[in-house]
């Protein structure tokens, strides 16, 4: 599989099949925007698949970035509008993962969790 900038033109299939190599890894938020984009276009539905695509993204996210251990309220912006008002199955798989393994999140990271787990079923 080549490298995730040409993540947009693959399927799930693809991602399925990246992800199931070992533990993956992101390296940007270009590889990330694209995983959620392929999963609001085919929906990423295999529970291995999105809890080890939720745990690259949030290792990413909590340990590669800066400052560690936490997310900035810039980050939070990002991953919100990322996510959206109604984050799929994988998306709060993501969003729950960041927030459970970051030593410090904006409180509305927190609530925006919550509000999306609201009666859905969240993989932990």
């Amino acid at each position: 599989m080549g490298k995730m900038e040409t993540a947009i033109a693959w399927s799930e299939a693809d991602v399925v099949q990246w992800a199931s190599k070992g533990a993956p890894r992101v390296s940007s938020r270009e590889e990330i925007a694209a995983i959620f984009s392929i999963d609001r276009t085919d929906g990423v539905v295999d529970r291995a698949t999105i809890e080890s695509l939720a745990k690259a993204i949030s290792h990413w996210m909590v340990w590669v970035q800066r400052p560690t251990g936490s997310i900035t309220e810039e980050a939070c912006d990002w991953l919100i509008a990322l996510s959206g008002d109604r984050p799929t199955t994988f998306g709060r798989a993501v969003l729950f993962a960041v927030v459970r393994e970051a030593d410090t999140v904006p409180e509305r990271l927190s609530v925006h969790v919550m509000k999306a787990s609201v009666g859905r079923a969240l993989l932990i």
